[in-house]
């Protein structure tokens, strides 16, 4: 429904001048309903302006990141990342541990040295044990996204989905 503003006496008058004109004595209710949509109509216009503007910015974003060459950065590169975290959540106060893993760091060790004895885990070539039962429990006990997990322990979503599974 597009109203446009109409010539009125020499100068242009605002489609809800003319509304309210009209029908300000009629029917107040009526009144309510054609205000409501021509500021619905309003945002409407407003916000296809826009997306016609971030589609031209858009493309031109699109134009030049072609012609750039684009260099890949790192990742994970937190400086406090990998073993150091868990070197230092087993080795500071016990609250500290118990709080992240729900166990003392001597049950955690035991624990660790019982899954290595058995086989059921061992050093690879970027995860030490003590790491992948470290993101095994943090997963469990906090429930964190996968984003969250990735970036708290500098390790890619595979690397974390693996040692969480095979928990």
């Amino acid at each position: 429904m597009a109203i446009a503003a109409v010539r009125g006496r020499g100068r242009e008058q605002k489609p809800m001048a003319i509304v309210t004109a009209l029908f300000s004595y009629h029917s107040p209710s009526l009144l309510l309903l054609l205000r409501l949509l021509l500021s619905v109509e309003a945002i409407l216009e407003e916000n296809a302006m826009f997306l016609a503007i971030g589609e031209m910015l858009m493309s031109s974003t699109m134009d030049e990141d072609e012609e750039d060459t684009t260099i890949s950065r790192p990742m994970h590169t937190s400086r406090h990342s990998r073993h150091v975290w868990v070197h230092e959540v087993l080795h500071d106060h016990e609250c500290c541990c118990y709080n992240t893993f729900r166990m003392h760091p001597s049950m955690f060790l035991k624990l660790r040295d019982i899954l290595v004895e058995r086989e059921l885990i061992r050093d690879s070539r970027y995860v030490t044990t003590s790491e992948q039962l470290t993101i095994f429990l943090y997963a469990m006990r906090h429930g964190v996204a996968l984003g969250a997990m990735c970036e708290h322990f500098q390790h890619s979503s595979e690397t974390i989905i693996y040692y969480v599974n095979r928990g």
